[in-house]
């Protein structure tokens, strides 16, 4: 079975939401290491391992600083897998997510790519861009291996109902969903640090999710994304909306920017995962 599956079993029966940091992959292997380790040593759940890109759309200005200075260090794809090859033979249990965009899904013949996935110990694959028609061919390949493809929805779009002009990519979006749904929670599914959580909306639009998946005969957890920044965030999606989890990438990616120590983002880690278990 999928470790990420595994995992997001085990915490529903605690009653505690998944944390998902976002790992930025540096030309040394030992740098990224350490990154997870802080991670892993402050109580995340799974991480997710990102592959540099040249447009990273959906990403606020952390993450693009991020992407921008990793692409002209040359790190790619390779350098992301290897750090998951690493990953999995140290924490065997942790699973592990793989963020690309469609350039980069595209660089690759889709057997190969899954392969290369799977070889690496990939468990859920993250890509924001990647149509849900399955035109090349990725996400049937990935899927044979046990790997699934991560579908994100926006606020908008997951409050759709019957009649409205969106219900249909919607229902078309979660009858192909596998593993999880990642709702997207930032204005216009705009990643990036924010003040704000939007509570109400994020609540009409998990129930919403529910209601269809339920129909579809399917009860996959839903992960909060984009504009997740604090604890405060944290509690109120899991704790108030009643989200599966939360994957958080540019509030990690700022302290060590900021030249946070690694105990330092271990600490962070453990008040973010906090924040998914307390009441």
């Amino acid at each position: 079975m999928n470790r990420a599956v595994k995992v997001f079993s085990l915490l529903k029966k605690r009653g505690e939401g998944a944390l998902i940091p976002y790992v930025p992959v540096y030309p040394d292997i030992n740098k990224t290491m350490k990154v997870v380790e802080a991670y892993i040593a402050g109580g995340a759940d799974m991480i997710e391992i990102s592959v540099p890109s040249a447009r990273p759309w959906i990403d606020g200005p952390t993450l693009q600083r991020y992407h921008k200075e990793a692409l002209m260090k040359n790190v790619t794809l390779v350098n992301s897998l290897k750090v998951a090859e690493l990953v999995t033979k140290e924490y065997p249990e942790i699973p592990i997510w793989l963020i690309f965009y469609l350039t980069e899904a595209l660089s690759y013949d889709p057997e190969e790519l899954a392969e290369m996935c799977s070889n690496a110990g990939i468990d859920i694959v993250d890509a924001p861009n990647y149509p849900i028609d399955d035109p090349f061919g990725l996400s049937k390949a990935l899927e044979k291996r046990e790997i699934y493809m991560i579908i994100p929805v926006d606020l908008s779009t997951a409050t759709a109902k019957k009649g409205d002009p969106q219900y249909k990519v919607l229902y078309n979006i979660l009858r192909a969903a596998r593993g999880a749904i990642f709702l997207m929670l930032a204005a216009g599914g705009l990643a990036g640090i924010k003040k704000e959580f939007p509570a109400d909306k994020a609540r009409n639009a998990t129930n919403n999710l529910r209601r269809i998946l339920s129909e579809l005969n399917k009860d996959l957890p839903i992960i909060g994304v984009t504009g997740i920044s604090n604890e405060t965030h944290v509690r109120k999606a899991v704790k108030d909306v009643g989200l599966d989890g939360v994957m958080m990438g540019s509030a990690f990616v700022k302290k060590i920017q900021e030249g946070a120590s690694m105990d330092e983002l271990k600490e962070f880690t453990r008040l973010i995962k906090q924040a998914t278990i307390s009441p």
